[in-house]
């Protein structure tokens, strides 16, 4: 004991002190102190943790679907309203819908961004024009077309258009169609463990897992998109095809989209006839002045550009619509001197 003693002395003595007070206990008491906040802090974040994944464990879900993938996300989601009190048919359609509403502001900002672009689009045909009259000419330098290209571009900044954002809609719409697909598929696969899928239809396409004895949802949708192809305004000639070929084209696949589809399990088609419906009924919207109005959008589209380059509409609000827009000036008369 006293051994013991007299090593405690021989260190106190030798501990570095300024003033009278161990700074070598109260680094290592900080220390210490230091220690058990964050195993503390460690400690209850991991309860917290802990707590929320028992949570989310905790709300009720069909077995099988388990999983933070996109096409698992999309399973809970349509999961989940079928355990809120859907039938399992709305709750697919639930899903489709609010997933098409979370694109809303993409198709919003690409119908605000194809407003723009025809309100600046005789001046880049002007600018088109004369990257092909230097290319005619001979000027196919690359300092020329870059500065002509730059110039284009400086126009498209000024007024906050870009070509990417009129395909973004398109783009995003892809792989959400593709992650609903092999979702609606994973459903299918486990439909034998899902209470209720077998028969969460209607009349005679209750079968969810099955394929539609009559066709009717296939045709549904075909028909949703001949209606979108034929009150689309957006569909006009261009460099390549005219208005009547692309729209016929159009009709042509949305016609032979029945035959290729019509084995695939009613549950896919409740999702492509409501993709459908939702596209005509967008459409339909987009078509309406009062609607656009809400908006903030120009009362008409599209914008009509004639072979000169200049804006006309049969409503002249559109054209006033855009502040600062002017038609070119009128060519000078012909000269009369001999």
């Amino acid at each position: 004991g006293s051994g013991a003693a007299a090593g405690g002395a021989g260190a106190d003595a030798s501990a570095p002190t300024e003033g009278g007070f161990d700074v070598g206990a109260a680094a290592e008491a900080e220390a210490t102190r230091a220690i058990e906040a964050g195993s503390m802090a460690s400690q209850s974040f991991g309860d917290a943790a802990a707590a929320a994944a028992s949570q989310i464990a905790a709300v009720p879900h069909t077995p099988g679907i388990d999983g933070w993938m996109p096409t698992e996300v999309v399973m809970r989601a349509i999961d989940a309203l079928h355990v809120a009190g859907l039938p399992w048919w709305g709750a697919i359609g639930a899903t489709t819908l609010a997933f098409r509403f979370a694109l809303a502001p993409l198709f919003y900002s690409a119908i605000v961004n194809g407003a723009r672009m025809q309100k600046i689009q005789p001046q880049l045909k002007e600018i088109q024009d004369r990257m092909a009259a230097a290319k005619n000419a001979g000027e196919q330098s690359r300092e020329h077309l870059l500065a002509l290209n730059a110039e284009r571009k400086a126009v498209m900044k000024r007024n906050g258009t870009s070509l990417w954002k009129s395909f973004v809609p398109a783009l995003a719409q892809i792989p959400l169609f593709l992650i609903f697909i092999w979702a609606l598929r994973g459903f299918v696969d486990i439909a034998d463990t899902v209470p209720g899928f077998h028969e969460g239809g209607m009349y005679w396409w209750a079968d969810l897992a099955a394929r539609d004895p009559y066709v009717t949802l296939p045709l549904v949708g075909a028909m949703c998109t001949l209606a979108t192809i034929e009150v689309n305004p957006n569909i006009q000639d261009n460099q390549m095809f005219t208005a009547k070929q692309m729209k016929n084209a159009f009709r042509f696949m949305s016609v032979l989209f029945v035959p290729l589809t019509y084995a695939l399990p009613v549950g896919i088609h409740v999702y492509l006839a409501t993709t459908s419906f939702t596209m005509l009924l967008q459409t339909g919207l987009l078509n309406s002045r009062a609607f656009r109005n809400w908006l903030g959008l120009p009362p008409e589209w599209p914008m009509k550009v004639n072979t000169t380059g200049v804006m006309t509409s049969a409503n002249p609000q559109y054209v006033t619509h855009f502040q600062g827009l002017k038609a070119p000036p009128p060519p000078p008369p012909p000269s009369t001197a001999p």
